[in-house]
């Protein structure tokens, strides 16, 4: 059988479910006569998703021995992207996921795309003090609202505000007005007392 030139063939058949796919459907294996996959990427995952459930201490056990490979190299322990410049664990991408996971209790790849969108509309600065953000040092995300307070806004985004990390740590439970009201008190306090 002759080799087939990737080039010219624009749609695959799936092995697994027998439907013809677009090229892109399937995952690179340098293996096969056309480097492709026979599975596509979607029975390829419910397959892996299956075996995880059925081997849940061996996936664990994967999983950690991977996170360490990529960190090892590098890499980001959740995927193999270039970790943040300043960061030793992670990269852009899954620093917004883990800061939506901690802030929302939803840590989707919508919403820390929606939390990097954010963040850009701020011009990474701190609303507060004008500081400069900066995303895996000084960045932190406050609820406008505290969720220990206001516990039904905690997963919204418009509740969602990024803050300077020193902001973050004063503010507390203080909504955005209680806690401007209060650095002005404290303001006139020090500008009424004599020098």
């Amino acid at each position: 059988m002759a080799d087939i030139d990737i080039e010219f063939l624009s749609f695959k058949i799936c092995y697994k479910c027998n439907l013809e796919q677009p090229l892109i459907s399937f995952t690179k294996n340098r293996t096969k006569k056309d480097g492709l996959n026979l599975e596509c990427k979607k029975c390829s995952s419910v397959r892996s998703l299956a075996w995880k459930k059925d081997n849940p201490q061996r996936a664990r056990a994967n999983d950690r021995i991977n996170q360490a490979k990529r960190l090892e190299h590098g890499l980001c322990r959740s995927c193999s992207n270039t970790l943040m410049p300043n960061h030793n664990r992670m990269c852009e991408k899954h620093w917004y996921i883990q800061a939506a996971d901690t802030a929302m209790g939803k840590g989707t790849t919508i919403n820390g795309a929606k939390l990097r969108e954010k963040m850009v509309r701020q011009n990474y600065m701190c609303p507060y003090t004008g500081e400069k953000l900066v995303p895996g040092v000084n960045a932190h995300l406050d609820h406008i609202y505290p969720r220990h307070r206001f516990p039904e806004l905690e997963g919204e985004m418009d509740n969602l505000e990024w803050v300077s990390e020193t902001v973050n740590l004063a503010k507390q439970v203080m909504t955005k007005d209680e806690f401007i009201s209060f650095c002005s008190l404290i303001v006139s306090r020090y500008k009424a007392k004599p020098s």
